[in-house]
């Protein structure tokens, strides 16, 4: 194949571990290919070498048809879309493409005839060897690689700025705790995150990462016991992660653009399966869940059973407030020899 164009349209998780996918595709074809991804993700492919042309994709329907426009005028020989939605769905089948493999993940594959089957549809494994089942579609067979962010000079830049303004050099090793979570219901309680700085302040430099402020009173006397830093868009994120000799948060696109950095990582799970969202080697990537009966989806099988609640309706909040920053503590300090 010549021209190959790959598509997904997800979330910062998602988009990360996306990467893994593409390092196999690009294995696979021993080339060079295009991409279409959500806009606000770009930073996550400045000056990666794996791709030509880039189609950030937005919802607004003009810009849609803009693209689309694009992708038929460049005559694609395979347009692979790794987890279809409405807005990729329209762009592959109309792309002029004679191979397209559309994945529904979850679903059957909905063949044309000019698709390929994509291997292990409906079978339960981690979304990252989801998407490595479209490259095994065209017939790649290699050993699964883990996902992969390239860090360029201009996020080295902006992320030394932020560090720079909020803390002096130090020789400890710089841990990094995400207070961001994409749903109530897989934020791990604040004064555990402050308990858990509180335990590392002597052994390391902490610094906690937030988007958006957290709603709670803990969240001033969190900010005066640690370096607190506002990552407002994702070159700041990448840049102060590529600093770090570890993260520590819930399962979320944070942690996931982490892993895809080559940095350790410690996650509490809370309603998410561990089985979908942590296909990565657990001797540098830990997860912590606490068995609870109220992840009633896929409950015959626990490693991937899960809640989609955005709201705990407990009080108890069990499968994250039973996790506790003891337990965290000891597993940080193993990992990362501290």
């Amino acid at each position: 194949m010549k021209k190959v164009l790959a598509i997904k349209q997800r979330r910062l998780g998602d988009t990360a571990l996306w990467t893994a996918a593409l390092e196999a595709l690009r294995e696979s074809l021993g080339c060079s290919f295009d991409i279409a991804y959500p806009a606000p993700y770009a930073a996550l492919f400045d000056l990666d070498p794996r791709f030509e042309k880039h189609y950030p994709l937005s919802s607004n329907f003009t810009s849609q048809w803009d693209t689309l426009k694009e992708i038929r005028k460049t005559h694609y020989d395979a347009v692979l879309n790794f987890h279809a939605n409405n807005q990729t769905a329209f762009l592959t089948r109309f792309s002029k493409s004679r191979t397209k493999l559309i994945h529904h993940h979850n679903r059957s594959p909905r063949h044309t005839k000019f698709s390929k089957t994509i291997p292990n549809v409906g079978t339960p494994m981690s979304a990252l060897e989801r998407d490595l089942n479209v490259v095994r579609g065209l017939g790649w067979s290699g050993k699964s690689p883990q996902s992969k962010i390239f860090v360029s000079s201009s996020h080295k830049r902006r992320g030394e700025e932020l560090l720079n303004s909020h803390f002096k050099s130090s020789p400890k090793k710089k841990i990094a705790l995400s207070v961001t979570a994409s749903r109530p219901s897989k934020q791990w309680p604040l004064e555990n995150f402050l308990a858990l700085a509180r335990a590392l302040s002597n052994e390391a430099q902490v610094f906690v990462f937030y988007d958006s402020p957290p709603s709670s009173s803990l969240w001033a006397q969190l900010k005066i016991e640690t370096t607190a830093i506002h990552t407002a868009d994702l070159s700041s994120l990448i840049g102060c992660l590529s600093f770090m000799d570890g993260f520590m948060g819930a399962d979320s696109g944070v942690k996931h653009v982490a892993a895809a950095l080559k940095i350790p990582t410690v996650t509490v799970f809370g309603p998410e399966s561990i089985g979908e969202w942590h296909g990565y080697p657990i001797d540098r990537h830990k997860a912590l869940q606490f068995p609870v009966s109220c992840r009633d989806h896929n409950i015959d099988n626990p490693l991937y059973a899960w809640c989609g609640h955005e709201v705990c309706p407990l009080a108890s909040h069990a499968c994250l407030s039973q996790i506790s920053p003891e337990k965290v503590y000891t597993e940080i300090k193993t990992l990362m020899n501290l």
